[in-house]
């Protein structure tokens, strides 16, 4: 299954999820860093030409998000790993919890990028963390996507 998925857009987990367990379907998760968002990228001011210049919905994405996103690099901060190394940590960790195979599709727009993407193969999340992560990030399980 291609399906997008990550802590801010989890509604495949009310559907689809069950489908790839049932079927013993891998998972490749696209826009795993819902587009920079869980990258900090918005979180100071953008570059020009980026993104958000041409994409007008993705405005509205981090005005709903934002509150969430910040609470997330301050556990990313306190944790010394970067919000990106936590989103990508936390889709390795789902799928270690949920019992199916989940694969980030990460698109890299340069290679320091890529090194940060690569060194959160080394991050370990504990239960606890998720525990918190899903707490902060709950009202997006449900696809309520915030609302």
């Amino acid at each position: 299954m291609q399906e997008a998925y990550n802590i801010l857009d989890r509604k495949i987990e009310n559907d689809k999820i069950l489908y790839a367990q049932r079927y013993n379907l891998g998972l490749l998760a696209y826009i795993p860093l819902d587009q920079g968002i869980l990258a900090g990228k918005y979180l100071k001011n953008y570059v020009k030409g980026s993104r958000i210049t041409y994409y007008s919905g993705l405005q509205n994405e981090i005005d709903r998000t934002l509150n969430t996103v910040k609470k997330l690099k301050e556990f990313a901060d306190e944790n010394d790993i970067t919000l990106s190394q936590l989103a990508i940590a936390w889709l390795l960790k789902r799928s270690e919890e949920l019992h199916i195979k989940i694969i980030p599709l990460l698109g890299i727009t340069n290679i320091k990028y890529l090194d940060d993407n690569i060194n959160a193969l080394s991050v370990n999340l504990k239960d606890g963390d998720m525990k918190y992560i899903n707490e902060i990030s709950g009202s997006y399980a449900n696809g309520n996507m915030g609302h």
